[in-house]
This record gives C-alpha cells, sequence and structure tokens, in this order.
C-alpha cells in the first residue's frame, strides 16, 4: 500500500497502462516464479510487482501530465501504431507510410513518436522482434533460421548480430541457458 500512495496510483479506478505487452511480459514471469520452487520467489515476486507498479506509475505521468501529447490527434494513432509494433513484429513497420497516414512528414512522425515513447520507432520493432524470438526460443524447438524468419528477419546474421546486441548472448546460448534453467 505505501508504493500505492508513493507512486499516487489510485485505487478503485481505471489506469491507462499504454504498452500491454510490457505488463503482460511481467505478469508471466510472476506466475513462473510464484509456481516455481525457488527459496526466493517471494522476494523475486515482490520484486516483479515492483517493477510492475513503476511501470504503471511512469504510465500515468506520461498520459496524464504531458499535456502536449494527451492533446494532440496523434496520441491515439501513436499509442495503435505501438501496440500493433509490439503484437505483430513480424510486420515490415514503415515510418514514411505511418507518417502519410498522418498526413505529417517524417520527421515530425519520428519526433512524436520519441516524445511518446522514449525510443524510436525502429528500437521498438527491435525490441519487439527480439522479445518475440526469446519467446520462441523458450516455447519452441524451432530452428533459429525459422524463427529469424518469423520474426521478420531476412538475414539469420543480422538477427544474431541484433540478438547479441539487445541480450547480450546469441540465440543458441539463450535457448541452452533457458532449457537449463527449466530443467532446475
Amino acid at each position: 500500500m505505501r508504493l500505492f500512495k508513493e507512486l499516487d496510483i489510485p485505487l478503485n479506478k481505471p489506469v491507462h497502462i499504454g504498452d500491454v505487452n510490457a505488463a503482460s511480459a511481467i505478469m508471466r514471469n510472476i506466475c513462473f516464479e510464484f509456481y516455481s520452487a525457488h527459496q526466493k520467489r517471494n522476494e523475486i515476486v515482490s520484486l516483479y510487482l515492483r517493477m510492475m507498479l513503476y511501470k504503471f506509475n511512469d504510465q500515468m505521468i506520461f498520459h496524464y501530465s504531458d499535456s502536449f501529447l494527451t492533446e494532440t490527434k496523434y496520441m491515439h494513432s501513436l499509442l495503435w501504431i505501438r501496440e500493433s509494433i509490439f503484437r505483430w513484429p513480424e510486420q515490415e513497420w514503415n515510418a514514411d507510410f505511418f507518417a502519410d497516414e498522418l498526413g505529417i512528414s517524417r520527421s515530425r512522425f519520428q519526433h512524436l513518436y520519441i516524445t511518446a515513447f522514449g525510443s524510436t520507432m525502429m528500437q521498438d520493432i527491435i525490441d519487439s522482434r527480439i522479445q518475440r524470438s526469446c519467446e520462441l526460443l523458450t516455447m519452441t524447438d524451432s530452428r533459429i533460421e525459422d524463427i529469424a524468419e518469423t520474426c521478420g528477419y531476412g538475414s539469420v546474421s543480422h538477427f544474431v548480430k541484433l540478438f547479441r546486441e539487445k541480450t547480450g548472448v546469441t540465440p543458441a546460448v539463450f535457448r541452452k541457458k533457458k532449457t537449463e534453467h527449466n530443467k532446475t
């Protein structure tokens, strides 16, 4: 309760979450840890809950206090675009297309996107694809080449390079570590 008050998160009132994928990923981790046999599972679940509350707070600050973005006619479209990027990471997303759809220049679109989300559209595309590839590496036995293609990468070497930059390991090492972790 103290953290709710500290972060000024209202009780019994709907709160705009924004990126539902982030909240969903945290909830998955909470469930995994809660049902695990780890000795420190309660502490880990508590940390995940705190992280989720901090993310909610960030979204509330963004959604309710930034008058430029909440009053702009582009906000709804920007939220839809970002949600789509994370929902369908394999798509060929294009800033020029979205700028044309909104009737603004590419640079204006990119500025609005960065202002709204704190990252570029391309960073979000890469993050969504890497996030999806991590899920596929963990939950399937698909070949890395097939996962790269499923996640929208035409080049396996490019996929492996970006995956290593984002996670610190190659897809094969990531899968091996997750497989070993799940066995324990």
